[in-house]
């Protein structure tokens, strides 16, 4: 069993940044000030001067957490996968890339295919024979083993049957 999450790396960073963050100005913020002034003559002075000190800590942590978590969310976004799964051949293709260079199958094609709207309402259900399923995308007959509908390129999940 699996119980920590797969996510990237700069995700982890993100993560991992605002925890200790927030462990830090918790701690900062839950310090005592009476210790501090015990020995001082101006006891009511010095307590709100470590108070006010307690105070701008605080906001300076509170800000270098809101600059670095800028940072690290950049960087986040920066760092997106450049690919994308064919459906067909399962190959990580390039997002630039049009056609998969492996299998062939055409990107383009599919998503205009499956972005085109006709107007018209949907066709009513056919019979198929057994085995045999209406894609979920344009309802042309699929069957497994097919990885992708080959009417509108839908990929398609199978459920695995137990052995």
């Amino acid at each position: 069993m699996r119980f920590i999450p797969r996510w990237r790396k700069a995700t982890w960073a993100v993560v991992i940044w605002t925890v200790l963050m927030a462990l830090w100005i918790v701690s900062a913020s839950a310090t005592s000030t009476k210790d501090v002034c015990t020995t001082a003559t101006y006891t009511d002075a010095c307590q709100a001067g470590a108070t006010i000190g307690k105070g701008i800590a605080v906001t300076l942590l509170f800000l270098i957490w809101f600059i670095g978590f800028v940072v690290f969310s950049l960087i986040w976004l920066m760092s997106r996968p450049q690919r994308r799964l064919c459906p067909v051949c399962g190959e990580q293709v390039k997002k630039g890339l049009t056609t998969c260079p492996k299998c062939g199958y055409n990107f383009a094609q599919a998503a205009s295919v499956g972005s085109a709207s006709t107007g018209t309402p949907p066709a009513a259900p056919v019979a198929m024979p057994p085995g045999v399923f209406p894609c979920y995308r344009c309802q042309a007959p699929v069957w497994p083993p097919m990885t992708a509908c080959t009417a509108c390129g839908a990929p398609l999940n199978w459920p695995v049957s137990p052995a």
